[in-house]
């Protein structure tokens, strides 16, 4: 009689092979690549969106600054020139002065003379202001602090215009008998310059602009009314009193 053996069936076996492991860690680690690429990608650009809404905010303030020293010009005739009273105000490309009763660096009302001056720096071009020493005026002769502050800066370029208002020359007066100075003066409508002196055009201008481009190639042209009249006593109030 025989001996029959019994035959071992085949066992199944559970679990990943070596070569499933690595594919699945491959594609996890794709996928993680990606999502990490993803995440990498949208900081940048919210770090570029809050960035560029900061320089906004700080041209804004910066705009706002600028506006409230022209707006409270101070228009009386503060000075006297060759026989004539006259508002001060003095005006280059690169630069202008005026008395203002809204200086940064006082109290509001302080009356103070305010300089702006486009200079190139170790950051670029730069606006920078200036305010008058104390006791210093335009009739006594203006002494400026030592200590300048950048409004503007990492600019690649900036210009002041002058927006001159309109004076017509009266029919009696000979124009052949005008200084060139005096001549520029006189203009049927309103005219922007380069160069702005009360003393010979007498009158405050209408509009200062400032012209600018910025570190991103952007530009701006920003533009600030001057008031054009006065809350002071002229001469001619008290020449009518009496």
């Amino acid at each position: 009689m025989g001996i029959t053996r019994a035959r071992r069936l085949p066992t199944r076996q559970s679990g990943f092979t070596l070569i499933e492991a690595l594919i699945s860690l491959s594609i996890f680690s794709l996928l993680i690549a990606t999502l990490l690429w993803g995440f990498s990608q949208g900081l940048n650009a919210w770090e570029k969106g809050y960035q560029q809404e900061q320089t906004q905010l700080r041209l804004l303030q910066r705009y706002n600054w600028i506006e409230r020293l022209l707006k409270q010009a101070v228009c009386a005739d503060y000075r006297y020139y060759q026989g004539n009273f006259l508002p001060y105000f003095i005006g280059e490309p690169d630069s202008f002065s005026v008395i203002t009763a809204a200086p940064l660096f006082d109290d509001p009302g302080f009356i103070k003379p305010i300089r702006l001056r486009i200079a190139k720096t170790e950051q670029g071009i730069t606006v920078l202001y200036q305010e008058g020493e104390w006791h210093s005026d335009a009739g006594r002769g203006l002494r400026w602090a030592k200590t300048e502050t950048a409004l503007l800066t990492q600019l690649h370029s900036a210009k002041f215009i002058f927006e001159a208002p309109a004076f017509p020359r009266p029919a009696e007066l000979d124009e052949r008998m005008l200084t060139p100075k005096e001549r520029k003066r006189y203009r049927n409508q309103p005219v922007w310059l380069e160069q702005y002196d009360t003393d010979y055009l007498l009158r405050m201008p209408r509009r200062v602009s400032l012209h600018f481009v910025d570190d991103h190639d952007n530009t701006h042209t920003w533009l600030f009314s001057l008031p054009d009249t006065s809350d002071a006593w002229g001469l001619e109030i008290y020449h009518d009193a009496f």
